[in-house]
Order: C-alpha cells, then sequence, then structure tokens
C-alpha cells in the first residue's frame, strides 16, 4: 500500500503542498493499514537557510540510516512537503498501544533546531496541528494516535522538543471537533483563537524558557489553560448550576407530594 492520497489530502486542509520528484515510488510499500502519525523535529542549526534545509536528507537518509527518514517535512513557514508514499526510517525501536513503528505509522520532520533557545513559529505550529488533523481524520484515527517521538522512545528522543504533547492532542482535537464545518479550510487556525488562549500560552513559555517577551511573534506555547476552561471546566459548571437550580425548585414542592418525598428521602 502507498499513500498516494496525501497531496489531495493536504492540500484540501488549506495547507501549502510541495511535491519531490519521484515521492510517488519512494520508500517500499506498507504492509498493511496506518495506525499512528509520529511528529519530530530535524534539529537542523536555526542558521541553516531557506524554509527546509533538511529537505535533502529527509529523502536521501543519511550514512548511518537509508532515507527516506519521514514521509513528510514541515517548513518553517508552515509548507508541508511530501517526500515519500511508502515506508520511511523514522521512528525506530520503541512502543505505544497500538503501534508497531515504520510500519504503520507516518513521520512528519518538522524544521526545528531542537533547543529550547528557539519557540516555534506560530504558522508553522498552526500548521502542524491542521496536517496531524487532516491526516488523523483521513485515516479515521483517534488523536490519542498521533505522538511524540519522545513519547514513542522516551528517553532515547527529546523531539519535537518543548511541545506538551498531551496540549498538542487538545489543540487537534479542537480543529477535528469542528464537524458542521464542510473541511478543514475554513477551521479558525491557533493564531485566530481567542486572545487569552495566545496570553496564557505566552506568559506559561516566557516563565518557563526566560526568554525575552519582546519577541512577541514567538507566541502560542505549551498550555492552553483557557482552552480547557472554556471546553471542559465551564461546561461542568453550567451543568452543576442547572442541576442545583433543579434541586432548589424540587425541594420548595410541598411535603406530601411525590418530589417533596423523594427530596427527602435523597436527602443525607
Amino acid at each position: 500500500m502507498r499513500l498516494t492520497w496525501l497531496p489531495d489530502v493536504i492540500r484540501d486542509a488549506g495547507l501549502t503542498v510541495v511535491t519531490l520528484d519521484g515521492w510517488h515510488l519512494r520508500g517500499q510499500a506498507f504492509p498493511g493499514s496506518i495506525n499512528g502519525i509520529v511528529c519530530h523535529h530535524t534539529a537542523t542549526p536555526a542558521s541553516a537557510p531557506g524554509d527546509y534545509p533538511t529537505l535533502r536528507i529527509v529523502r536521501d537518509g543519511r550514512s548511518d540510516l537509508p532515507g527516506p527518514l519521514a514521509q513528510l517535512g514541515l517548513g518553517r513557514s508552515g509548507t508541508v512537503y511530501v517526500i515519500a508514499s511508502g515506508r520511511a526510517n523514522h521512528a525506530g525501536v520503541g512502543h505505544w498501544p497500538g503501534i508497531l513503528g515504520n510500519a504503520d505509522t507516518i513521520g512528519i520532520e518538522a524544521e526545528h533546531p531542537g533547543t529550547t533557545s528557539h519557540p516555534w513559529p506560530v504558522p508553522q505550529l498552526a500548521a502542524y496541528y491542521r496536517l496531524c488533523a487532516a491526516l488523523a481524520d483521513h485515516l479515521e484515527l483517534p488523536t490519542s494516535r498521533i505522538i511524540g517521538h519522545k513519547e514513542w522512545a522516551p528517553g532515547r528522543k527529546i523531539d519535537p522538543i518543548a511541545l506538551d504533547m498531551h496540549a498538542f492532542r487538545r489543540s487537534i482535537d479542537a480543529i477535528r471537533e469542528e464537524r458542521h464545518m464542510s473541511d478543514h479550510r475554513h477551521t479558525p487556525m491557533p493564531s485566530e483563537l481567542p486572545r487569552k488562549w495566545a496570553d496564557e500560552s505566552w506568559k506559561t513559555w516566557v516563565a518557563r524558557s526566560g526568554t525575552d517577551p519582546s519577541t512577541r511573534a514567538w507566541t502560542f506555547y505549551r498550555e492552553d489553560l483557557s482552552w480547557v476552561y472554556d471546553r471542559v471546566i465551564h461546561p461542568l459548571e453550567k451543568r452543576v448550576a442547572e442541576l442545583e437550580k433543579r434541586v432548589a425548585e424540587l425541594e420548595r414542592r410541598p411535603p406530601g407530594s411525590v418530589y417533596g418525598a423523594v427530596v427527602k428521602l435523597a436527602k443525607p
């Protein structure tokens, strides 16, 4: 099996796509279905010029590991490079429930030096979310099958650097939940989400990294506390308030009524 659908699905998600010559025949065919998506960073120095300077290595491999090293590359601008339709040597030895490794996963190598002193560009991080959401939707995979290399091989790998994968998956879920949209092109990018979310993320990242807050372009980082409140805590608080109101109404019923008896029995 080959992933010949990659360019169309990614393009339909509203992302810019570049296909490499020979991509449709690069890598051995998959023996079965795709069961996961593994996210990486390239660890190429930030001084390397261009949008995706690691392209040749990801395509052709290294002296110790033959290419392709991923099916997809993600440039600094958010452009997606389709490198291979077949298997890639990207995961290595590791473990995650329901996933085998190279034989059943798509690897995404995002251009990044792999150091905490270099925050992820907002357009690239936004594209990372949208790319993963589009792939998972097409493959009908649960978001829990989108993992970081550091989760696949903890202690051995650190990529993608400085990304909280739990928050990463929550961001992907937020995109996937927009079921009423005809496609992902109309789904808000993370940079368009409520400013409170971005501000909270920015403050958290600055506090942890000690980065100069004047570099405002590098926003939107690890934990989306306001998203958790808006999507989880606030609905629960609203439901609790509704139940409390209903209980108060029942307590006002005459003691001899059926409702009054039920409330009386229910009280400790």
